[in-house]
């Protein structure tokens, strides 16, 4: 399952399982409190700890889904807490499909 995560992710499209948790839906209710509905990070967290702007397209050039995958998972110490104890490891995944879209919609 991670591998074909990880090829949908590098194809630039969200894995499609019949099962699989809406990204956008599972971001909208545990990730938008900081990183903003847009994934900008302009929220009073995000200024606070200078939360990454997820919808800039030199996030999405630095950032692998890996390390986003990680980020998501397991936190960042001091700046955002680990989402795994929250997260079911498929919503971890359609989460991070789902901010790579962020920078692209951006881009066009």
């Amino acid at each position: 399952m991670r591998f074909l995560f990880a090829a949908a992710v590098l194809a630039g499209a969200a894995p499609a399982f019949a099962d699989a948790p809406d990204g956008a839906a599972v971001f909208s209710k545990r990730c938008a409190g900081c990183h903003g509905a847009d994934g900008k990070g302009e929220t009073k967290v995000g200024h606070k700890y200078h939360v990454a702007d997820l919808s800039s397209p030199a996030w999405a050039r630095k950032t692998t889904p890996e390390k986003a995958h990680d980020t998501i998972a397991n936190g960042v110490e001091g700046k955002m807490p680990p989402m795994k104890h929250k997260l079911s490891p498929e919503e971890v995944d359609a989460v991070t499909a789902y901010v790579f879209t962020l920078s692209k919609a951006k881009s066009k």
